[in-house]
């Protein structure tokens, strides 16, 4: 009783060809076809839309932010004396010195009409 098992020195003909030429065949026929499914995928694009978060719509739109340690704000109701003293002792520009009498002086002019 033959099962259709050869060694691989006895292989049967079918058609014409042999078992090796058609598993040759099929094998060039499966590169083939690999190579061709990657073009055919590098041409589809997929285009995504962006992920839109809308929210509840019944909820009031407040916001509460609560501090999560004190601030400590500097006293600003007198400026430093330091800053004063620097201020009044640091050297002035002549050019800007000019521009600050041009403006008094045009600020009394429209003040005097």
């Amino acid at each position: 009783m033959d099962r259709g098992f050869t060694t691989p020195g006895k292989l049967k003909k079918y058609g014409g060809g042999t078992i090796r030429m058609i598993i040759r065949e099929f094998l060039i026929a499966l590169l083939l076809a690999l190579l061709i499914v990657p073009v055919g995928h590098a041409e589809e694009r997929l285009d995504m839309e962006g992920t839109a978060i809308i929210g509840n719509q019944e909820l009031p739109k407040v916001l509460y932010i609560v501090p999560w340690k004190p601030s400590e704000l500097p006293d600003i109701s007198e400026p430093p004396l330091q800053s004063l003293i620097d201020d009044a002792l640091a050297p002035i520009d002549r050019a800007e010195f000019r521009r600050e009498v041009l403006y008094h002086d045009a600020l009394a002019t429209q003040q005097g009409k």
